[in-house]
């Protein structure tokens, strides 16, 4: 598709735009409140089933943002194609690094410290973004004639769903 400028958003676009901003936002920060407030009580303290609401609730931070943040990529690659390109060279030179460095780091006589769980990690959640921003552009591009679901899509992907007059 051809580049489309953001102002031409419709305002349920404008108000998807925020919300994929604003729902993680929230779920992380009342996750955040939350585990402060019963770190300050003292966890020998609070009933079993209040800590498991807690750590629910960051889990489904945590899900909402990486889904969210699928989208957003998704909407960086049919908006900015160039930038989402320098994002995923980018990704590759961090794999490739961590993975050497893991690599050496298994190695038998290897200094301790050299491997590097996190950065794995999260290597792993970019890997998995990547697979859903291909999977939505599969789906834009398998409904993209349909009447319906094409215009559908289109709204979800932030472009113009009707042409021009």
């Amino acid at each position: 598709m051809q580049y489309e400028k953001w102002e031409v958003l419709t305002r349920g676009q404008k108000r998807l735009r925020k919300a994929v901003i604003a729902v993680p936002v929230v779920l992380v920060l009342v996750a955040g409140v939350g585990a402060s407030i019963l770190t300050r009580i003292g966890l020998e303290k609070v009933p079993t089933a209040l800590i498991f609401v807690d750590v629910a609730v960051a889990l489904l931070g945590v899900i909402a943002t990486f889904i969210l943040l699928c989208i957003k990529a998704y909407w960086l690659r049919e908006h900015r194609r160039w930038m989402y390109g320098l994002l995923e060279v980018a990704f590759a030179v961090v794999v490739v690094v961590v993975t050497s460095y893991n690599w050496i780091g298994s190695a038998p006589g290897a200094p301790p410290g050299w491997s590097f769980p996190l950065v794995s990690t999260c290597a792993q959640y970019a890997a998995g973004l990547y697979v859903m921003v291909r999977g939505l552009d599969n789906i834009g591009q398998g409904v993209k004639d349909d009447p319906v679901w094409g215009r559908r899509w289109r709204w979800f992907a932030l472009h113009q769903v009707d042409p021009p007059k």
